[in-house]
């Protein structure tokens, strides 16, 4: 899960980016409603705040009263130091429960909204720290129009906040929002689809294979509750490709990435295939043993298809082991370098191969139980949430993969 944290002064056009990053499909946390909630008559912070500023903070409804509150601090730093000093620990345990929460209910994205962010010192609570800046002259152009107050006013605001300059020192991303509307949603949709790196076990097995002891829906807890480091995997059952399971609904419940391949047996091993439609299941045997393995790749490549040989280290059924007897094959592209279930040498015996052959290489848990899903995976810098995209990807060659991760 990956946790940014949104902040700007005021009129920056801050609360309109994270309208947009909601609309995206961030998970939104709202820091100022924390802030309302952190006084409620029974928590912590509202006994400090009647013993710091006394009865007369609380209304009639028992609740403290933010204007008379507000009228105790104004113009005092000495006054403001003493309440945020209450309020933020308090806040920061809420947003933190809140986060724990978004990961349990399988959030791949969080967004932080705090005004306070960087004044609170919480950027060690994120992952990227999100600035939407203005210039001042255009913050209280903005401000005195939609709020009907007077510049001097917004000034005063302004000048309590970190200014331009020191946010700027503190951001990962700086979104300016000089211009219009549309210039600030199109920047945030740049930032966004940069952010989201995404990292796939190319290679998994649930009970449909002859072997496998998983359910998927089983690996979809696993990887929540574990907080495995992917966003998804492919199914690559064996000697078949299961066109009747629908895996919509669960992955949208977790929050995850759930495609589907399958694994082919060749006479130079086994053999993942991505992208596998109908017409390509037609054109061979998949449940066959010993399927040639150019054809395989000449069949793939005819429907738009990817083949990938996978554990290639393993002794008879990695392509190492057939290289001896059988040359190098033609059309190989990609192998598996990394495989959760390698032992020994194989992944560096794949990985060897790889390098002197010129192959690009994948990663994949080979799981055929739920603890081993996310051992190994491969990272996708553009958005893969489809097989057709899954396929875009690996013939555009844009992939990284990831060895073993616990």
């Amino acid at each position: 899960m990956f946790v940014i944290g949104l902040t700007g002064g005021i009129a920056s056009g801050k609360s309109t980016a994270a309208r947009h990053l909601a609309a995206c499909g961030a998970h939104m946390i709202d820091a100022d409603t924390l802030g309302h909630r952190v006084y409620e008559a029974g928590r912590a912070a509202f006994e400090q705040v009647v013993a710091t500023f006394g009865e007369d903070v609380v209304g009639e409804d028992g609740q403290i009263d933010r204007r008379a509150l507000g009228g105790k601090v104004f113009g005092s730093p000495e006054r403001l130091k003493q309440l945020t000093d209450i309020a933020w620990p308090g806040i920061l345990a809420m947003a933190r429960e809140e986060i724990s929460k978004a990961r349990g209910d399988g959030a791949s994205v969080v967004v932080l909204e705090a005004a306070v962010l960087l004044e609170a010192n919480w950027q060690s609570e994120v992952d990227e720290v999100w600035v939407v800046m203005v210039d001042p002259e255009v913050a209280i152009a903005r401000a005195t129009a939609r709020d009907g107050i007077d510049e001097a006013a917004v000034q005063a605001r302004i000048d309590t906040q970190l200014g331009n300059a020191e946010r700027v020192a503190l951001a990962d991303v700086v979104i300016d929002n000089g211009g219009s509307e549309t210039e600030l949603l199109a920047r945030l949709d740049a930032e966004w689809q940069r952010g989201r790196v995404l990292i796939l076990d190319l290679h998994t097995h649930s009970i449909k294979s002859d072997d496998g002891r998983a359910k998927v829906q089983n690996y979809c807890q696993w990887i929540r509750t574990r907080d495995i480091p992917i966003d998804g995997f492919v199914l690559t059952e064996h000697r078949q490709f299961d066109f009747e399971s629908d895996y919509s609904a669960l992955a949208e419940e977790h929050g995850l990435v759930i495609l589907k391949g399958s694994e082919v047996e060749t006479e130079y091993g086994h053999v993942l295939v991505f992208g596998v439609t109908e017409p390509l299941y037609e054109t061979f045997d998949f449940a066959s043993i010993g399927l040639p393995l150019e054809a395989v790749i000449e069949h793939c490549n005819a429907h738009d298809a990817v083949a990938v040989p996978c554990h290639p280290g393993r002794p008879r059924v990695g392509m190492s082991a057939h290289l001896a007897e059988h040359g190098v094959p033609k059309g190989v592209r990609i192998v598996e370098i990394y495989n959760g279930g390698s032992r020994g040498d194989e992944d560096a015996v794949a990985g060897q191969m790889a390098k002197d052959l010129g192959y690009l290489g994948i990663g994949g848990s080979d799981s055929h139980i739920v603890s081993h899903i996310g051992r190994c995976a491969t990272e996708f810098p553009d958005p893969v949430t489809t097989e057709a995209e899954l396929v875009q990807a690996l013939k555009a060659e844009r992939f990284e993969a990831i060895p073993r991760q616990h």
